[in-house]
C-alpha cells in the first residue's frame, strides 16, 4: 500500500470544452487517490463563486485558491483536505486548472 496521494485526471470532465462545460453549467469531477483509497470530487463550475475571490485568484493568491477549493467543494471539503496532505503544489496548480479550464476561463484570467 503506497502513501503517495495524488490528483487523478478523469477522462470525461477534461475533454469537454471549456464553453460547453461552462454554458451547460456541468460540474466539475475529479479523484483523489490516497493510502489505497480513492474518492470523487465535484465542484459547481468557478464562475459561481464569489467574484473578489476570483480577482485574488487571478493575481496567484495561494490562500485565494485554498478558499476557492473550500468554496468549491462545500461539505466535501474535510474529506478532500484529509485525503490531500501529501499533494503537492503542481498537484494543486493542475486540478486548479482543470477546474478553470472546464469552467471555461483560462488561467490568466
Amino acid at each position: 500500500m503506497s502513501n503517495t496521494r495524488k490528483v487523478k485526471k478523469q477522462g470525461a470532465p477534461f475533454k469537454l470544452s471549456a464553453v460547453e462545460a461552462q454554458a451547460k453549467g456541468e460540474a466539475f469531477e475529479f479523484e483523489v487517490e490516497a493510502f489505497g483509497e480513492s474518492e470523487t470530487f465535484t465542484m459547481p463550475p468557478l464562475g459561481k463563486l464569489n467574484w473578489k475571490l476570483l480577482k485574488k485568484i487571478g493575481r496567484g493568491d495561494a490562500e485565494a485558491i485554498e478558499t476557492a477549493l473550500q468554496a468549491g467543494l462545500g461539505e466535501q471539503w474535510k474529506r478532500f483536505d484529509d485525503m490531500s496532505d501529501h499533494l503537492s503544489i503542481d498537484d494543486i496548480n493542475d486540478l486548479f486548472d482543470a477546474w478553470s479550464q472546464h469552467s471555461g476561463f483560462d488561467a490568466g484570467e
